[in-house]
């Protein structure tokens, strides 16, 4: 059922962590996204721009909930 008011349990604080992952691979996610366009590594860029594209969708992929 989860805590009492103004007091946190195991599954709160597992919880939180679960969240606080989360958001921090999205804002990871999105940095990434972001400034992969201006990423200049020479004739590798051709390679490491779709495979880092393609990681960042499957990461998007993983996170959702797929289940009927």
């Amino acid at each position: 059922m989860g805590s009492g008011r103004f007091k946190l349990d195991v599954a709160d604080l597992v919880q939180l962590a679960k969240t606080s992952a989360l958001v921090g691979l999205a804002a990871g996610l999105t940095y990434a996204g972001q400034n992969i366009g201006g990423l200049d590594i020479g004739p590798a860029t051709a390679l490491v721009v779709p495979v880092v594209g393609f990681v960042i969708d499957a990461a998007l992929k993983w996170t959702k909930d797929n289940t009927k």
